[in-house]
Parts: C-alpha cells; sequence; structure tokens
C-alpha cells in the first residue's frame, strides 16, 4: 500500500478534502485502485490494482496558485508515509526540468524570472526534504509547490512567445483560428453580430436529445434558423457531435437499447442520414462523435466504438464526397478509468481508430475546466504535458470546446489562481488560446459556449451573459484575435504572461 501523510498547522489533518482521486500510472494512464483518507492518522492510503509504481492525482489547494488538479510522481510503497505536499512539488519541478529540456529551454538559464523562480523553489524543496518536524515539512513542501507552479506557467507562457512568432512569423493565423460554439437555444441578431465579428468558425453542436426528443419526432426549427444564417454569411461550419455519449445526452427513449448495440447502431444510422442529408451541402466538418472512449454509454467495448465511428465516417463520407470528419475525446485526461478500467485510454483509443483504418481528418479535444461535467482546474503546465502528448497521435488537433466558468459554481471542481471571476475567465482564455495556437498540430480553437444558458457546462462559461452583455472572455480573445491576423512580429507574447 502507497501512503501520504497529510498536515495541517496542529499536526497530522483529520480532515482532508477528497476530489478528483486517481492513481496514476506510467504514460500519465489512470489506473483502478482503491484511495481512501484515514482521519485517526491523517494518511491517505492508496491500493493500486496492478503491480508496478503509481503515483496519486488529487485537487490539492496550492493558493495563490489556485485549487488545482496535481499529481506525484511515480512511487512505491515505503515503511514510512511520503509527505503529500513534497512529493506534489517533487512533480512539478521535475516537470519543469523535463519541459525545459524538451523545449530547449534551458538557453535562457540565469536571470529569466522563471528559473529563478525554479531554483527558488529548488531551495524551498531541499528546506522540506531535510526538516525533521513534519509540520515544517508540510509546509515547506506546500511553499515549494506553490513557486514551482508559478516558474512552471513563466516558461509555458515563455515558450509560446517562441513557437507563436515561429509559427505566425510571415503571415497571420487563418480566419477559422478561432471558433466559437453555440447553442442553438438562441439565434438572437445579437449573437449572430458577435460570431460576425470575431469568429471564422462556427460550431454548432445539433445534438440527437435536442433534435428528436421522441422516437421518428423532428424539431428542426432552431437548427435550420441557424443554418440559414451561415450559409448566408458563408460562415465555416462544424456541425455535431452527431452522437454524444456523455451522461444524459442521448434521447431518453434509446434507453430502449442498452445492452443491444446493433439496434442502438441502426438507430444512430438513420438519425446522422438524416441529418447529413438535410445539411450535408452546408457543412465542412461532422463531428461524428463525442465521450465515446469513456464507456460509460450503451458503447462499451472497444470494438464497438471502432465500429460505430467508421460506420458513421463512410456514411459522412459517401453522400457527401470532401467532407471533413472529427471524433471529440470529451475527458482528455481519462479519469473515467478509475470507474471503468476496461475502457481505453484517450491517446490509445483514437490511434485504435487509426490503426484500425478509420480515417480522422482531426481529433476534437474538449477542456471544459472548472465546474460542471467537465474536468477540474489545471495549471497552465498540466495543459501543455496534454497538448504535448496530442502530437504523438499523427493527426491535425481541434480544441473543440475550451471553458472555465465566471464564477464558483460548485465545490470539488477547483480554481486557477483566484476563484472564478469573470476576469479570471478572460485571463485564462487569453492564455490557454496562446499556448495551444503556438503548436502547428492544433487547427483552432473553438470557445465553449457564445452566451449563458441552462444546458450550459461549466455554468457562466459563455462569453456573453444570459442577459447580453459581453464578458472580458470575449474582449481579451477580440484582441487576440486582431494580432492574429496580421504577422506575429516583435511584439508578440510577454514571457511573464502567466504572471499578470
Amino acid at each position: 500500500m502507497l501512503r501520504f501523510a497529510v498536515y495541517d498547522r496542529s499536526g497530522p489533518a483529520r480532515d482532508w478534502p477528497m476530489h478528483d482521486v486517481v492513481l496514476i500510472g506510467k504514460g500519465d494512464v489512470i489506473v483502478p485502485g482503491d484511495v481512501r483518507f484515514d482521519p485517526e492518522t491523517g494518511i491517505i492510503e492508496c491500493q493500486p490494482k496492478e503491480p508496478g509504481a503509481v503515483g496519486l492525482g488529487l485537487l490539492h489547494d496550492a493558493s495563490p496558485a489556485g485549487t488545482l488538479a496535481l499529481q506525484t510522481c511515480l512511487l512505491t510503497p515505503s515503511s514510512e508515509p511520503h509527505m503529500l505536499t513534497v512529493e506534489l512539488a517533487r512533480h512539478k519541478i521535475g516537470q519543469f526540468l523535463v519541459k525545459s529540456e524538451e523545449w530547449q529551454m534551458s538557453h535562457l538559464g540565469d536571470g529569466h524570472p522563471a528559473f529563478e523562480q525554479w531554483e527558488e523553489a529548488r531551495r524551498v524543496f531541499t528546506k522540506a526534504m531535510v526538516a525533521t518536524d513534519p509540520v515544517e515539512s508540510h509546509e515547506a513542501g506546500q511553499a515549494a509547490l506553490v513557486l514551482a507552479i508559478a516558474a512552471a506557467e513563466r516558461l509555458v507562457m515563455a515558450h509560446a512567445d517562441i513557437l507563436l512568432r515561429r509559427r505566425f512569423q510571415e503571415s497571420g493565423a487563418s480566419s477559422t483560428a478561432l471558433g466559437c460554439r453555440v447553442h442553438p437555444g438562441r439565434c438572437a441578431r445579437g449573437l449572430q453580430a458577435v460570431l460576425e465579428r470575431q469568429f471564422g468558425l462556427v460550431v454548432l453542436p445539433f445534438t440527437w436529445k435536442g433534435l428528436c426528443p421522441r422516437p421518428g419526432e423532428y424539431d428542426w426549427s432552431r437548427a435550420d434558423a441557424w443554418m440559414e444564417w451561415a450559409m448566408d454569411r458563408r460562415r465555416r461550419v462544424v456541425v455535431g457531435p452527431l452522437i454524444d455519449l456523455e451522461p444524459g445526452a442521448l434521447p431518453a427513449w434509446t434507453d430502449q437499447f442498452s445492452g443491444d448495440y446493433l439496434a442502438l447502431r441502426d438507430a444512430a444510422y438513420e438519425h446522422v442520414e438524416r441529418v447529413v442529408q438535410r445539411y450535408g451541402d452546408s457543412v465542412g466538418m461532422w463531428n461524428l462523435a463525442s465521450g465515446m472512449e469513456t464507456g460509460t454509454g450503451p458503447v462499451r467495448s472497444e470494438r464497438e466504438m471502432v465500429d460505430l465511428v467508421r460506420t458513421l465516417s463512410l456514411l459522412v463520407r459517401t453522400a457527401h464526397r470532401g467532407r471533413r470528419v472529427v471524433v471529440e475525446i470529451a475527458r482528455p485526461w481519462g479519469h473515467y478509468r478509475a470507474q471503468q478500467p476496461d475502457a481505453p485510454a484517450p491517446l490509445s483509443f483514437v490511434n485504435r481508430l487509426v490503426q484500425s483504418g478509420v480515417r480522422l481528418d482531426a481529433v476534437g479535444i474538449r477542456l471544459l475546466l472548472g465546474g460542471g461535467r467537465g474536468s477540474a482546474a489545471r495549471d497552465l503546465m498540466e495543459v501543455c504535458a496534454l497538448l504535448d502528448r496530442l502530437l504523438t497521435i499523427d493527426v491535425p488537433v481541434l480544441l473543440s470546446a475550451c471553458s472555465v466558468p465566471d464564477r464558483e459554481v460548485e465545490s470539488g471542481r477547483g480554481c486557477w489562481r483566484t476563484q472564478w471571476t469573470p476576469k479570471r475567465q478572460a485571463m485564462w482564455a487569453d492564455l490557454l488560446t496562446q499556448i495551444a495556437l503556438a503548436r502547428p498540430y492544433v487547427e483552432s480553437v473553438i470557445w465553449g459556449d457564445l452566451y449563458d444558458h441552462d444546458e450550459g457546462h461549466p455554468i457562466g462559461g459563455g462569453l456573453v451573459t444570459s442577459e447580453g452583455r459581453a464578458k472580458p472572455a470575449l474582449q481579451r480573445l477580440a484582441a487576440l484575435r486582431k494580432r492574429l491576423d496580421r504577422p506575429w512580429g516583435s511584439s508578440g507574447a510577454t514571457a511573464d504572461g502567466a504572471s499578470t
């Protein structure tokens, strides 16, 4: 059993929040196991169900860096428990070193704020390691962790600045580099004007549940209104996910197909065929499916997953040659494997599709953090680590839905730096877009919601309030859009942008 000691100012902690807890194995893949906190001893006990070293991942209060999903290095059981804050700091300090070498950033060396802060983190970490008093060791580990997160985010932005200058040195970004997802529930002129001014790519999530709430009964009115607008304005359009397998996303009437994959596939085929026949001439890319990799819906085995994607892909390509298809990963960190150990890891699922001969034009990645059914909040280095792993799949990437809340909406989802506010949301949107577009294999960054609505995830994740007021995030993205319209030049992002 792997054990971690946690402390407060008075000694071993008697209460410790256990949110977003997972065990992490080699390659950052979630492995099954049991994790519990013992309030009598102040010990977190981890019992992996597979042999080998594992790390502990959990939501941790690292204020003022935020309450973030963090992890330890891979460890093996020892006679004495590991100090949690020290091991979290060790991982972040090591991650900085690995990424600075991987990104060939070591030349910045002494004098750069990122490296100065990292050196300070190492100094405090050493203090934590040699401390004989456990409370002192805990507090020094926490301080080293906070410094390491800040150093890592400075490094992230310095690296993004270099890559943005390189990618957009001679010409600006394409018109589709920034996009926005639009819930079809409202089709007001003001919302259309925002899209027309600020975004070259529009994602219309015409879900199965929204179009066909009852068997055989379709309501095309809201979808038709948005498609008519898009055609009139000649906007680039992505439609989907056509089949969304996230919890609660399928029509209630499809529950009758539980345990009967072939019946579900036939119904899904008929539904997609109707949508493609109606809108195929005006859609450049189809998002075939989302959330399939989790194995929590009616499509449970990898064989069924591959078969359904192949079937829908052939349907779209046969009906409209030249149209692009994308499959969306809804849970890119793979935490669903803690409850569904037989489900494939996210990137393994994509690789399985490619190896099975399914031709994908892009892979979509949802980054819905900080609330709702999305992932817990993460620091910018953790986002970069995810983006860098996507390079291995050799398929272009869309960040198909990115969003964070503009307010604190629920406990256990965390926050980045301070509690979520409209200003914090705006900063996150700006920096996330920069670090994503700095990577040449990322084609587009698509904000998760144009406006706030009751079905939004996370709540308050839109760029426009429900009353129609533009949020600071929209203003920040509009300013970034103007900069991306021309060569990046000599006035790119500041290397210290993450610290503002």
